[in-house]
């Protein structure tokens, strides 16, 4: 290797070094605070009461980053804001994500803290008296609220192609819920211990059920912006995330009686 070679290496390097996202780089520790993006009410995972935030999957991620000597804070931001923000790495954590090939385009994973169950809550009809399910609700043209930033797995992602018209949008749990007793929709889907929960909100009746049907089950993530973080941290974040695993139960759980 010649002098002239050499020195366009080291040059070439310099740059690159110095154009990488260099929040963490390669370290392991927190120089500032991680920031994790707030749109919304998903109880009983993240939520908001006054001035405070809480929520299994949040108080999770924070006592993990307790335990790197690294603190959170929150940002929050309206859902329409918060899809731009998150890829142009202006928070570092989202919260309950299952694994995507487009998410992992922009994020690093954590290891998988819980496992999510996809349900599909619904206005009753008295009228009917077959068994319901996601398909015999669209082929009746039923409106279905969810969440668009959200992965459902491979039997809605077809439904929404197929029958397009037929779903509404609203980036947070509280809006959608307001969307079926209002009768702007006729079911919701969502995580079904989140369903479960909001229907153990509302008065006695027997408006709405919570069908059987899992929609869809996987393994839900932490995931951290590749712009401000690194594998190193990750794997670090993943440690302490096993160590907290090990010693508290954040499981929840809710029976439809």
């Amino acid at each position: 290797m010649n002098r002239y070679t050499l020195r366009h290496i080291v040059v070439a390097t310099a740059i690159f070094l110095y154009l990488a996202p260099n929040a963490y780089g390669t370290e392991t520790t927190c120089d500032r605070p991680l920031i994790i993006g707030y749109s919304g009410d998903w109880f009983p995972y993240f939520s908001k009461s006054g001035s405070s935030y809480a929520g299994t999957d949040f108080h999770l991620l924070r006592r993990t980053l307790m335990r790197m000597g690294c603190t959170l804070n929150v940002l929050p931001m309206t859902e329409a804001r918060s899809l731009i923000e998150q890829r142009k790495g202006s928070f570092d954590i989202s919260i309950g994500a299952s694994l995507t090939k487009l998410r992992q385009r922009d994020f690093i994973y954590s290891s998988a803290y819980r496992r999510e169950s996809i349900g599909l809550l619904i206005r009753n009809q008295p009228a009917l008296t077959e068994r319901l399910n996601l398909k015999t609700l669209l082929e009746r043209n039923y409106k279905i609220a969810l969440n668009e930033a959200g992965y459902f797995g491979p039997k809605v992602d077809v439904a929404r192609k197929i029958f397009s018209d037929n779903f509404l949008y609203s980036f947070d749990m509280a809006s959608r819920m307001t969307m079926l007793l209002d009768g702007k929709v006729d079911a919701v889907i969502d995580d079904y211990t989140a369903l479960c929960i909001e229907l153990k909100r509302l008065p006695p009746s027997n408006t709405f059920t919570l069908l059987d049907e899992k929609l869809h089950e996987s393994d839900i993530y932490f995931i951290f912006s590749k712009l401000t973080t690194s594998r190193a941290f990750v794997a670090r974040f993943n440690e302490a995330l096993a160590q907290e695993r090990s010693i508290s139960d954040d499981g929840v759980k809710c029976i439809v009686e």
